[in-house]
């Protein structure tokens, strides 16, 4: 075989004679490559997709956002999560049920000391959602641990909604429990090994607060247990009562009603007020009720209190009756009292009240007798047809003071007077008689 160095010093082979072992060898290592190729494309995205490598289902939204306290990684649930996957350094450690908010890391069993990046996935539905992104990265911190003493396992606590009282499962070999509450130990509370319950509802906590518990392991023995599962304790409220209450309001004044739930634990702020009995008068969400002047006297209002936190909390409500009351008009009189009218014509009549301030000045207009030749406006406009005769009543009612009215009399003048009406007729010199105020039709 021929051969020649090229100008690296490299020994190079004549391009006329190709070696079949080489062509042999770049065959094989093309159908390797080829084959890695497959492999890796039916790996990728074994966190994120189910089948190809390329997922083109839906991304579950919004990646979980997860916390660490101690050994226990908590998260919030992600909707449609078919479960969670747990990673460690960036590699899958565990899988986690869709139920569960939180995890105890020290069940994994760590064999080094150090620092560890955990993030956590959520699982899609085979076929309908793909993973989720990874949620934020926290650092979990394995010490040197305690050659041959384990950890109790921890409790398991619930309370129900609006009780009061806070239930776990005992854990064997316990001494006592530790409770805390928002993270930080209340050792002023004492709770023996042999208890399963504790009642919240003497205790100095507030509404809202996180409750947690430690199992006390033994020295020397066991040590105490990562803190349990987290619970809300909530207070819900079971009366209500209205304070700085008034029995009557004048008109055109305004009130602050309050309210106070019990029990002194619960939310105060609540509380949504409501009134009925006349749509004029308004009620703010802070208790103020005012009265416009123009609602009548003697209207009795209905206030309501019902408090709204938390959902599902039982309905609480209290009510109370107020009165309007308020100033009444001194004098009020119409104006003219008395008057004579041709028919046809008309003329506007006025009321005048006076009074305090805040009275309700407002009338209502009639005529009598109705259906007479007579009219009125709502503004007290007196109108009279053609044909009106006789003598009319004028009425000025107060609305606010029903018994407070006052009349005016008019008479029409011309009324009954015979009117000569010559009629043409086949007859010459034959005339009719009319009186005015009549219709007549003649027959000829």
């Amino acid at each position: 075989m021929n051969a020649k160095r090229n100008h690296d010093g490299c020994m190079t082979r004549p391009n006329h004679e190709p070696d079949r072992r080489t062509e042999m060898k770049l065959g094989l290592f093309l159908a390797t490559a080829a084959t890695v190729v497959l492999i890796m494309a039916g790996c990728k995205g074994s966190l994120n997709d189910h089948s190809d490598g390329i997922s083109r289902l839906p991304r579950l939204a919004p990646a979980p956002t997860i916390n660490i306290e101690g050994d226990i990684v908590t998260w919030n649930p992600i909707e449609g999560a078919a479960g969670y996957i747990l990673l460690i350094d960036g590699n899958r450690r565990a899988d986690i049920e869709a139920e569960w908010e939180s995890f105890n890391l020290a069940s994994l069993g760590f064999e080094e000391a150090g620092d560890y990046a955990i993030t956590l996935v959520a699982q899609g539905f085979p076929g309908r959602t793909a993973n989720s992104e990874p949620s934020n990265s926290v650092t979990y911190t394995v010490e040197k641990p305690r050659d041959g003493i384990p950890h109790l396992p921890a409790p398991k606590i619930d309370i129900a909604p609006g009780s009061s009282l806070l239930k776990w499962n005992p854990v064997s070999d316990a001494i006592g429990y530790i409770l805390r509450v928002d993270g930080i130990e209340r050792p002023d509370i004492e709770i023996t090994a042999d208890a399963t319950e504790l009642n919240l509802a003497h205790l100095d906590f507030v509404s809202g607060c996180i409750i947690t518990l430690v199992a006390i392991g033994v020295d020397g023995v066991s040590l105490n247990s990562h803190p349990s599962n987290r619970v809300v304790y909530e207070i819900w409220p079971d009366g209500i009562e209205i304070t700085q209450f008034i029995a009557t309001m004048d008109r055109g004044t305004e009130h602050k009603f309050d309210a106070t739930v019990s029990p002194d634990k619960a939310p105060q702020n609540g509380v949504k007020w409501s009134v009925a009995g006349d749509g004029a008068v308004t009620i703010t969400q802070n208790g103020l009720l005012a009265i416009p002047a123009g609602v009548r006297i003697d209207t009795e209002l209905t206030i309501t209190a019902a408090t709204t936190l938390p959902t599902g909390a039982k309905h609480v409500e209290a009510s109370v009756i107020v009165k309007v009351t308020g100033p009444e008009p001194t004098e009020f009189a119409i104006s003219p009292t008395s008057a004579e009218m041709e028919q046809g014509k008309s003329l506007q009549f006025t009321a005048s009240l006076n009074g305090p301030l805040g009275f309700d000045d407002r009338v209502k207009w009639s005529v009598s007798p109705t259906n007479a030749g007579a009219s009125i406006t709502e503004n007290g406009f007196l109108i009279l047809d053609d044909y009106a005769s006789g003598t009319f009543t004028v009425t000025a009612e107060s609305e606010g003071y029903p018994d407070r009215r006052s009349t005016a009399s008019v008479t029409v003048i011309g009324s009954g007077a015979l009117v000569i009406i010559p009629l043409i007729l086949s007859s010459p010199g034959v005339y009719g008689v009319i009186q005015a105020g009549q219709k007549k039709s003649l027959a000829m």
